[in-house]
């Protein structure tokens, strides 16, 4: 591809030197896994985030693994979860053997849609997880707010959204916890996997972190309970804190570039982001919309740019999830834009004639004039 989807050079060029020389220490010291280069990481993100307690894991999916655990969510109990996004928002559910509850979601922010909330909470209803998506917020002060009212707990996947606002707060400390993706495509990402819960509950904190170890206690070789083994190794936390330093900036990258768009793609028949530069939309993903999603994607690929559709099927139509028995229309809005959804090219580091070569292969494919 001329034009890549993802190019991650861009973004490590520059600090490559320093990583080796950083990780040559790691190997003279001997500092592998949970030392204090993550100690370090895990004080610097909580600062960044504006929250007490950062526990550092191995991936998002341990994150809310290890959430859901120290949250008690029980096998048998009902987490309410949105129809369209990630799979790791929804199948770690089922990995311990609650119930994920499908809610339909809304059109313009791709969240949980709160106002499907009363229809779909029951008896069993013990959780709600919010998937912030593409680097735009859900609508997580009425879904909060709905939680408050009916007793349940609010979990927040912030794998596509880190330093994003809402409301003059990072989003990740609206929830009981927020969980946070270092995968190397994320706006903050790693040499490799990696992930983060933050909370502002010391002894919920301190619980995922025995948990995170096999729920080992204090006294050795003792464990209070069964956990997982799910550390951050050191390197992670080594390329993870040096990025962290120029996070706002690559965020802004990617406001600039989504700007560029919304200019030389607004004469076209694309339904486009809603374009913000407050902070508010990190910009992940480039997301827009159209019925000839498909036919669009196949035209920029000839023309070398790629482009695809995240995501193409909503979860209650995934094979894995047949057993949950939703039938297509359960979820008209996730169906629809499952349909309609195709990822551009937004990374930090693509140039302004990258973007306008998109912009003008859109055109040619519509038979629009730029």
């Amino acid at each position: 591809m001329k034009i890549p989807l993802v190019n991650l050079q861009p973004q490590h060029s520059h600090l490559v030197n320093e990583f080796l020389d950083q990780c040559r220490r790691m190997f003279d010291e001997g500092d592998f896994v949970a030392g204090q280069a993550v100690k370090d990481f895990e004080r610097a993100f909580a600062q960044y985030i504006g929250a007490r307690q950062a526990v550092a894991v191995a991936s998002v999916s341990d994150a809310l693994m290890l959430t859901l655990r120290a949250l008690d969510i029980m096998p048998g109990d009902e987490v309410l979860v949105p129809a369209f996004g990630p799979i790791s928002s929804v199948d770690i559910v089922a990995r311990l053997f609650a119930n994920p509850v499908f809610v339909d979601i809304e059109p313009h922010s791709f969240g949980l849609d709160p106002m499907k909330l009363q229809e779909t909470i029951g008896e069993k209803s013990r959780a709600i997880l919010a998937c912030h998506l593409y680097g735009n917020p859900c609508t997580i002060d009425q879904i909060h707010q709905f939680a408050e009212a009916n007793g349940l707990l609010v979990i927040e996947d912030v794998s596509q959204a880190m330093g994003s606002m809402y409301m003059n707060k990072k989003l990740g400390t609206i929830g009981a916890a927020g969980c946070f993706s270092f995968h190397p495509t994320a706006n903050l990402g790693g040499a490799g996997e990696g992930g983060m819960i933050v909370t502002d509950d010391e002894e919920l904190a301190a619980r995922m972190r025995r948990l995170r170890e096999h729920g080992r206690s204090d006294e050795a070789f003792v464990y209070e309970e069964v956990g997982l083994d799910s550390l951050l190794d050191t390197f992670q936390a080594i390329v993870l804190r040096r990025k962290l330093e120029e996070l706002d900036e690559s965020n802004s990258d990617r406001i600039e570039n989504a700007r560029l768009y919304e200019r030389l793609l607004a004469n076209t028949p694309l339904k486009r982001p809603r374009f913000t530069d407050d902070g508010s939309h990190v910009y992940s993903h480039y997301v827009v919309e159209h019925d000839q999603r498909d036919p669009l994607a196949t035209f920029l690929a000839e023309k070398g740019i790629e482009a695809k559709p995240y995501y193409p099927l909503p979860h209650h139509l995934q094979p894995c999830f047949e057993y949950l028995e939703y039938a297509p229309g359960s979820f008209p809005v996730a169906e629809s834009v499952a349909k309609r959804v195709l990822s551009l090219p937004v990374y930090p580091g693509l140039k302004k004639r990258e973007i306008e070569e998109v912009s003008a292969a859109i055109h040619q494919f519509f038979g629009v004039t730029a």
